[in-house]
């Protein structure tokens, strides 16, 4: 699913000069379907290019991690980019807050995609302690 969603933004005009990475552990499997967390993960990496773009840097890097942690599985979408204003991060999940200008974005992606992870009995959020960038975690239980 990390490869097909990065199939998929590649193209996209913010992430033609973003280079990727990605570092996923053999034969992990999770209890949600491929289709919705390839929703998760493309919205992760649209928003990551989106930064990145606005950030007007000459590179700029986005690393897919993924590993197995006790019976859980661990994504990490991590950017090299201006991270998440800490005024914002402890409801950037909520519906409508956007960091994106006014029409660049309705502030309801990561809403759905906290949605979706919930719902599947896992858990989204950004690493607060992460400095370099922005680094968004999924957990989900092990299938």
């Amino acid at each position: 699913m990390i490869d097909d969603a990065l199939a998929l933004v590649r193209p996209q005009k913010d992430f033609k000069p973003i280079e990727t990475h990605v570092d996923v552990e053999p034969g992990l499997t999770v209890g949600l379907s491929p289709q919705r967390l390839t929703q998760v993960l493309l919205n992760l990496l649209l928003n990551a290019g989106a930064a990145l773009g606005a950030s007007a840097r000459p590179t700029s890097t986005v690393i897919v991690r993924a590993r197995t942690v006790g019976e859980r599985v661990r994504i990490e979408v991590e950017d090299d980019g201006p991270g998440v204003p800490k005024d914002v991060a402890s409801r950037i999940f909520d519906p409508f807050v956007t960091t994106k200008d006014v029409g660049a974005g309705t502030g309801l992606g990561l809403a759905v995609c906290r949605g979706i992870v919930e719902g599947a009995r896992g858990r989204i959020f950004v690493d607060a302690t992460y400095e370099g960038g922005a680094r968004f975690v999924i957990e989900l239980p092990s299938a």
